[in-house]
């Protein structure tokens, strides 16, 4: 099928655009989750609201309420802040704020795995970011992509500067240093 018309092409991209770029979620939660016996907060955003609900997130129960405390203007972001603490919730599951209309991401309390991916991509991350060592394929493995790679950039030659140069430090014209 071939599009008639540039026009509503461009308004099928608008469209779009608008709906992703232009769309704000107001209640900020933990997307990675909880445990059950750690601080549960929720920050809300220009939202001006008295409470809020905790619902189940397959079926939209209501398992937990709360107040909110009056709005407070954030002076960095410019926004009227307010915190949802549902800490004393301690059920494993799979949950979602909800104040008035708006909802939150859904977002998951539970007694393990909370943090797994995240410290496995963070300490993967400081070996895959060295720049003058090859990295090993069989420890460059992550969610089946493979980041091996020969080394980066090998410091081979030293530069001095002219003005700190000395007798045991001397400009790198003076030294004979193997190229790579």
């Amino acid at each position: 099928m071939k599009l008639q018309s540039p026009l509503l092409l461009f308004v099928i991209f608008l469209s779009f655009f608008a709906s992703t770029v232009w769309a704000q979620n107001f209640i900020h939660v933990n997307q990675l989750g909880y445990y059950p016996y750690s601080p549960k907060k929720a920050l809300l955003t220009d939202l001006d609201a008295d409470s809020y609900t905790l619902r189940v997130a397959s079926s939209n129960r209501v398992v937990y309420s709360g107040r909110l405390e009056k709005e407070r203007m954030w002076s960095l972001s410019g926004e009227n802040i307010q915190i949802a603490d549902f800490s004393e919730y301690n059920t494993p599951g799979r949950y979602y704020l909800q104040v008035g209309s708006e909802r939150s991401y859904p977002f998951q309390i539970s007694n393990e795995g909370v943090y797994d991916e995240v410290s496995q991509w963070t300490i993967k991350a400081f070996y895959l970011w060295r720049a003058s060592c090859a990295i090993d394929s069989a420890y460059a493995d992550f969610k089946g992509v493979n980041y091996a790679r020969k080394a980066g950039h090998p410091d081979t030659v030293v530069y001095i500067h002219p003005a700190v140069a000395n007798e045991k430090r001397r400009v790198e014209s003076e030294v004979s240093a193997p190229r790579v």
